[in-house]
């Protein structure tokens, strides 16, 4: 099971209403088509996915350290490491 779910909300009736105020300050043009994704507790909305887009940053300084994302992932869907 992923830890990410995408669907088309295009077919039902509930509007997401986005001010424009903040899409700009997220650098979105207010006619973008965008991407919504759920994860337990947040929505993630950006231009293309967002999931990847959030966790760049903290995927960038494990790089930096020699770690690679393969590795962080794996350890993320471990639960972490420990030291044993």
């Amino acid at each position: 099971m992923t830890t990410t779910e995408k669907k088309n909300y295009a077919t039902e009736q509930a509007v997401l209403s986005i001010p424009n105020a903040m899409l700009e300050a997220a650098g979105i043009p207010p006619d973008s088509d965008l991407t919504v994704e759920a994860i337990p507790g947040v929505l993630l909305i950006g231009q293309s996915d967002p999931l990847q887009t959030a966790t760049q940053p903290m995927l960038d300084l494990f790089a930096a350290i020699g770690i690679t994302p393969e590795e962080v992932m794996s350890a993320l869907e471990e639960g972490g490491y420990f030291d044993e």
